[in-house]
């Protein structure tokens, strides 16, 4: 009888103890949440950073903590820190998925595709290498640009260090403007850090003088010759140049443009005409010299 009242006294205490527990278990509610990653186009180059946005969060009952755990899908494709902020580092080329989700409820997750590229190699080189120039010339620069991606921007920037001696627009046009050295960058626009140089020499203007003989004019007769040096050009050391001459009126002399060679054709009017003389071989600042000498032409 003993033994009965016990085993009911048991039964009874347990019944007590279960009610409690429903009654405890519905003042607690169940933990929930919502969590969502932006879903913007993810790629990243290799060795290259990426950090993912949340588009929303939320947990529940109030107090529910939001911390997110971090995981890549294939850490060998991209690795993120588990308790970091969301940054991923591209580790070779292909495609995982970064999975996020909260900490306190590991059940409520998102995940986002991430693709890695292999390095963009870019290329430029500028052509040509070295270019001189006398003061007031130009000269356009070319350049090639080469990538291992698709669509890359082949586009390029021209600049030089040092406008004082040359200034370069920015398509590379080269324009020279007092004697000194300057060198010419041209970056690619997709990666400004690629870029190739072009070393420039500006020299000043050689100094030139086209002398005329110390008399005023010349007299020849009709049918007659004469090569004398009606002209002496000076010029600086290692500065080539020459003269053609040329008749103001071959009606009544003609001459040899090269040789200087004058040939008396006919009485001339009165005041005589001119043999003019003019520079070649040489670029000069203000245009070639010339210098004149009069002749007059006698009946035989």
């Amino acid at each position: 009888m003993r033994n009965r009242i016990v085993v009911w006294s048991l039964v009874a205490m347990a019944a007590v103890l279960t009610g409690c527990g429903d009654h405890f278990n519905a003042l607690t509610p169940p933990l929930s949440g919502k969590l969502s990653l932006q879903q913007s186009p993810n790629i990243v180059p290799e060795g290259g950073t990426i950090t993912f946005g949340i588009a929303h969060i939320e947990a529940s009952p109030p107090g529910t903590s939001t911390d997110i755990t971090w995981s890549s899908s294939n850490p060998s494709i991209a690795s993120i820190s588990p308790n970091g902020n969301g940054t991923a580092t591209g580790v070779t080329p292909g495609e995982t998925y970064i999975v996020a989700k909260l900490t306190a409820i590991p059940s409520v997750r998102d995940s986002v595709r991430l693709t890695v590229l292999a390095p963009v190699v870019v290329t430029v080189v500028a052509n040509p290498h070295s270019v001189s120039l006398v003061e007031g010339a130009t000269t356009q620069l070319a350049s090639t640009v080469t990538s291992n991606t698709a669509g890359l921007n082949p586009a390029v920037v021209w600049s030089v260090s040092d406008t004082s001696v040359a200034k370069v627009s920015l398509g590379g046009l080269v324009t020279a403007v007092t004697a000194g050295s300057a060198l010419a960058f041209v970056n690619s626009v997709a990666m400004p850090g690629v870029r190739d140089t072009v070393k420039i020499t500006v020299t000043s203007f050689p100094q030139v003088r086209l002398i005329s003989a110390p008399f005023a004019y010349d007299t020849l007769k009709v049918g007659q010759t004469q090569n004398l040096k009606l002209f002496t050009v000076v010029a600086d050391s290692g500065v080539t140049t020459a003269y053609t001459c040329a008749s103001t009126n071959t009606l009544f002399a003609i001459i040899d443009a090269h040789t200087c060679l004058l040939r008396a054709i006919a009485p001339s009017p009165q005041g005589g005409i001119q043999i003019i003389a003019t520079t070649v071989g040489v670029n000069l600042k203000k245009g070639q010299l010339t210098a004149s000498i009069g002749l007059v032409v006698l009946k035989p």
